[in-house]
């Protein structure tokens, strides 16, 4: 490490690194949730779903549907889907057809933009701690400086 920086505590250079990469990682999730959401309210189709499997967790339900996309039976898991669904309830599911497979949340649940807009606001407050972080190191530096 060079002269200018040996007096600074490694502390707050991790913490900087840290929020730095948290940053980073929340606005790639924040784009591609952001990107579906997108997608789904341009192209996505709307159908009938039929529940052929429940798995029970304490912190929710994932159900397992099956609905037709272009004369073709899907499968998918739709973690989205409300709590309290039982084998052969049906429900209305938006699915993309680019990939119906993956991309299928219940119609009107915008679960894809909730999650873009959640993420985002944990962006905002790393990047606030980027700053914060960034501006004590930025003055300490000087500080440093001048005693020296």
């Amino acid at each position: 490490m060079s002269g200018e920086y040996s007096g600074l505590d490694p502390r707050w250079r991790g913490l900087l690194i840290a929020l730095a990469v948290a940053s980073f990682c929340l606005c790639a999730a924040t784009v591609y949730n952001g990107a579906k959401a997108v997608g789904l309210s341009v192209t996505g189709r709307t159908t009938e779903a039929t529940v052929v499997k429940v798995e029970r967790f304490p912190r929710g339900d994932i159900v397992t549907i099956r609905f037709t996309a272009d004369d073709r039976e899907i499968t998918a898991d739709c973690a989205q889907c409300p709590d309290g669904l039982d084998v052969g309830d049906r429900l209305t599911v938006l699915y993309s057809p680019r990939t119906p497979e993956h991309t299928v949340e219940p119609a009107g649940s915008h679960s894809h933009r909730a999650l873009a807009l959640f993420t985002g606001a944990i962006m905002l407050v790393a990047l606030a701690g980027v700053a914060f972080v960034g501006r004590r190191l930025w003055r300490d530096r000087h500080r440093h400086r001048a005693e020296g």
